[in-house]
């Protein structure tokens, strides 16, 4: 959990923003609008992970995980 809050109001818009953010082949980019790579996808996947939530159930065309 994110410092012990997974269900305050921040973690929640923290985890929309992710949510939105994720690129059509389940992976994220850098900036907005580039193109996915490793790091990106893992930091996410980390934060994804201290707000309580799993990455495997943010599916677009694939996970997080299958992307890496």
């Amino acid at each position: 959990m994110a410092g012990g809050r997974k269900a305050s109001p921040v973690v929640t818009r923290a985890v929309a923003y992710l949510r939105k953010a994720q690129n059509a082949d389940g992976g994220f980019a850098q900036m907005d609008g580039g193109d996915s790579n490793a790091q990106s996808t893992a930091f996410a996947i980390q934060g994804l992970v201290a707000a309580g939530t799993n990455p495997r159930k943010l599916k677009r065309t694939r996970t997080p995980i299958e992307y890496l």
